[in-house]
């Protein structure tokens, strides 16, 4: 479910520094699904190079 909704290939090294797109990402692909993830997405979250803004999203 999670890899269909919060798909990590979204996010790439411009899109991370979209803040728009960073935040419709969180609360319409990701939040939803949180549940479902594990902790191999959440490692390969961890290393997306987000800007500041993003990151304080």
């Amino acid at each position: 479910v999670a890899a269909l909704f919060a798909s990590l290939d979204d996010l790439t090294e411009t899109t991370v520094r979209d803040l728009p797109f960073v935040e419709n990402w969180l609360y319409w692909k990701f939040l939803p699904v949180l549940s479902y993830t594990n902790g191999e997405f959440a490692t390969r979250l961890s290393r997306m190079n987000f800007t500041c803004g993003a990151f304080h999203i």
